[in-house]
């Protein structure tokens, strides 16, 4: 895979990091898990995404195998499906591989605030 086509009416969104295998940020780029990805001549890392201005949201995630290694969240203005989507295509979200605080405010009104908790 490359990023030399990309649509940018359906690629909206990109895992940037998968708990079991690695991170897909750029070549040899660190993990959490100490493991380290090198792939020869690859065009497939987020990096080359964003030197061709391509527009991205990003995740991460983990699986039955790799729990609590990563977070993803979408600010959706309504919890339900239509919300989550718009959400997504308007790139509202944010991935970490530790615990993270968001803290959402605007002209000093607190808007939101959640954590991930252990």
């Amino acid at each position: 895979m490359s990023w030399d086509y990309n649509d940018p009416d359906i690629e909206r969104v990109v895992e940037i990091y998968q708990g079991l295998r690695s991170t897909y940020e750029y070549n040899g780029a660190p993990d959490p898990a100490g493991r380290v990805v090198y792939e020869k001549d690859s065009k497939s890392f987020v990096w080359n995404a964003l030197e061709r201005k391509i527009k991205l949201g990003f995740i991460a995630s983990s699986d039955h195998r790799s729990t609590h290694m990563s977070f993803a969240a979408v600010y959706a203005k309504n919890i339900d499906r239509e919300s989550v989507f718009e959400a997504l295509r308007a790139r509202r979200t944010y991935a970490a591989t530790d615990k993270i605080l968001l803290d959402f405010s605007i002209a000093k009104h607190i808007i939101l605030k959640s954590a991930i908790k252990k």
